[in-house]
């Protein structure tokens, strides 16, 4: 049976700052997040793949060391997708609880999940309210794709989950339009968003002039929305740049000599950016000139 579900986006996410990225991967699941996964999600043009278990479940339990560690599974999970994982109550109501371990530092506020393939309870926590409306299949785990702009839920074939890591990267990567960026790809970009603030704080100009411009390569494979967050973080850049140009076209009347010297400058510094290109272009026209 088809479901239709409305997730709540009522979970506010942790106050961060604002060094980083508000939907910055912290963890290979979504966890509580909901709108940190659906932000992904969009940016990348992906479906939330949802993974449902349940506590006490012993065919849950032993999938979930099959599978939950397999490396081939999760890399088709992530590049297909922003995986959730749902952990239900067991029978009596109970979830399991987080379990000390020997290495855990004395300060260390998390403990680790006995949960298979999942590192953290907190990768779970909360994660109920992503059913909430939806015909849950008697047989678990179950794998749902959670689609559109009203992330309608639809159940992949009963049987796909059991059947291993390369079966289930075929069927998503069948169903997904072309070839949107992964995963990785996404968080490689965030990151260099996330550096460009930060060496922007720190007055490192010529390093966050780097970082935006590898970020700027990547943005036509992400929705609009990318290219809006790159904007606001080029913004400061793009002060200090036309600020620079003035500078040169200024030095021009009386020095051009000195003025090419600093469009090279400037182009060297914004290589790759719209400033730096601006540069490189004035700066050759400078050059037929004399």
């Amino acid at each position: 049976m088809l479901a239709s579900i409305t997730i709540s986006t009522d979970v506010d996410l942790p106050t961060k700052s604002k060094n980083v990225p508000e939907n910055k991967i912290e963890s290979f699941w979504a966890g509580s997040s909901i709108q940190a996964a659906k932000t992904e999600a969009e940016d990348r043009n992906v479906p939330i793949i949802m993974v449902i278990l349940k506590d006490g479940d012993l065919v849950c339990q032993q999938w979930a060391n099959q599978h939950l560690n397999d490396p081939k599974m999760r890399l088709a999970l992530e590049e297909n997708g922003v995986p959730v994982l749902v952990c239900l109550p067991d029978l009596e109501g109970n979830t399991h609880t987080k379990t000390n371990t020997e290495t855990s530092s004395p300060n260390k506020e998390d403990d680790d999940c006995p949960l298979s393939g999942v590192s953290d309870c907190k990768d779970h926590q909360s994660s109920e309210s992503w059913v909430e409306g939806l015909t849950i299949p008697q047989l678990l785990p179950a794998i749902f794709l959670l689609e559109g702009a009203e992330y309608k839920a639809i159940p992949i074939p009963q049987d796909l989950p059991f059947r291993g890591a390369q079966e289930v990267d075929k069927y998503l990567t069948e169903r997904r339009p072309g070839t949107p960026p992964t995963r990785l790809q996404y968080t490689y970009l965030m990151t260099r968003l996330e550096r460009a603030v930060k060496f922007d704080e720190e007055d490192k100009f010529e390093k966050g002039c780097a970082e935006l411009s590898i970020a700027l390569n990547l943005i036509p494979n992400f929705s609009p929305r990318i290219k809006t967050t790159w904007e606001d973080r080029y913004h400061p850049y793009k002060g200090k740049g036309v600020q620079m140009l003035r500078r040169a076209k200024t030095v021009a009347k009386t020095n051009p000599l000195m003025a090419m010297r600093l469009l090279h400058r400037i182009s060297k510094m914004m290589s790759g950016l719209p400033h730096g290109e601006t540069a490189r272009l004035l700066l050759a026209a400078m050059e037929n000139k004399n």
